[in-house]
C-alpha cells in the first residue's frame, strides 16, 4: 500500500512539474484554431471563429460581448445570435444559472430565428440549442440538459463530418453526466469523441479543455490516470491549458475524492 501511494505521488508531481512548465508560458499562447464555417460575410466568419474559440475557453463575459458585437454589425447573421444564446452559460458545467441568463439565452434564440439561417445546417444548430432554453421557467435543468444532449446526438448524425458538432455533442455529454453513474460512461463517451479528433485539429481550444473534464469525476480510475489524460491534453494544446489541467492533475491528486468541476 505504502509503494503504491508513493508511486502516486512520484507520478501526480511528474505531471504537476510539467504543467508548471507550461503554465509559465500561458501568457504567450493565443485562443488556438477554431473553424465552424457559417454563412455570413467574410468578415463575420472571423469574428465568429475568434468568439468560438473564446467560447471552448469559458471566457465569460469576453465571449458575449464578442457575439454581441458581431450580432451588432451583422443582424442577419443567424449564427451571432446562437452565440450569444450558447454564451449565457459562464461554464455550462455548472449549473444551475440565473434566470436572467436563461431569459436572455432565449431572447436569442427567437432572435436567430428570426433573422432566418440560410442553410440547413444552421437552422439544425439553432433548433439543437433552442431546446435547452425553451421553456426554462417551467420545465426543469435536468430534463432540458437530457434534451440538448439527444439533440447534439442528432445533429452528429445528421452531419458526421461537422466536428464542431462532434466537439460540443462531447461538452454536452459532460454537461448531462449522471454523478451516481461510476461506470462513467457518459465521461469516457466524450473522452473517446474528443481523443478521435485530436490529431486532425491538435491546436482546438475545446478538444483538449473537455477531454480534461471527461475524466473530472474519474477518481477511481487507475493511479495516475487521469492526471496523464489531463497532461496530454494540456501537452496537446499549449500552456493555454496548462493551469486549467493543472487544478485538475492536483485535484487528481488527492486519493479518495473526486475532482471538482473547474472552469
Amino acid at each position: 500500500m505504502a509503494r503504491i501511494r508513493i508511486s502516486h505521488v512520484l507520478v501526480t508531481s511528474a505531471v504537476v512539474g510539467s504543467l508548471l512548465q507550461l503554465a509559465a508560458r500561458a501568457q504567450e499562447e493565443k485562443l488556438g484554431d477554431v473553424n465552424f464555417p457559417i454563412s455570413c460575410s467574410a468578415a463575420a466568419q472571423a469574428q465568429f471563429n475568434r468568439a468560438l474559440a473564446m467560447l471552448h475557453s469559458f471566457f465569460f463575459p469576453e465571449t458575449v460581448k464578442a457575439f454581441t458585437a458581431l450580432a451588432r454589425q451583422e443582424p442577419s447573421c443567424a449564427m451571432a445570435h446562437w452565440g450569444i444564446a450558447i454564451s449565457q452559460r459562464p461554464n455550462p458545467l455548472v449549473a444551475p444559472f440565473p434566470a436572467e441568463m436563461m431569459k436572455s439565452g432565449w431572447e436569442a434564440i427567437e432572435a436567430a430565428r428570426a433573422a432566418g439561417a440560410r442553410t440547413q445546417r444552421e437552422k439544425d444548430w439553432i433548433e439543437a440549442l433552442a431546446v435547452f432554453f425553451k421553456d426554462y421557467d417551467k420545465v426543469d435543468l435536468r430534463t432540458r440538459t437530457l434534451a440538448y444532449e439527444a439533440a447534439m446526438a442528432r445533429l452528429t448524425e445528421r452531419y458526421p463530418d461537422d466536428t464542431e458538432a462532434a466537439i460540443f455533442y462531447a461538452l454536452a455529454l459532460n454537461e448531462a453526466v449522471d454523478l451516481s453513474d461510476k461506470t462513467y460512461a457518459r465521461q469516457f463517451k466524450a473522452a473517446a469523441i474528443l481523443q478521435a479528433i485530436e490529431p486532425r485539429q491538435p491546436n482546438h481550444p475545446g478538444i483538449a479543455h473537455y477531454i480534461i473534464h471527461s475524466y473530472d469525476f474519474a477518481a477511481d480510475l487507475p493511479t495516475g490516470s487521469a492526471g496523464r489524460a489531463a497532461l496530454r491534453a494540456a501537452r496537446a494544446h499549449g500552456p493555454a491549458c496548462a493551469s486549467h489541467a493543472l487544478a485538475h492533475v492536483l485535484d487528481a491528486g488527492n486519493v479518495g475524492r473526486s475532482p471538482s468541476r473547474r472552469t
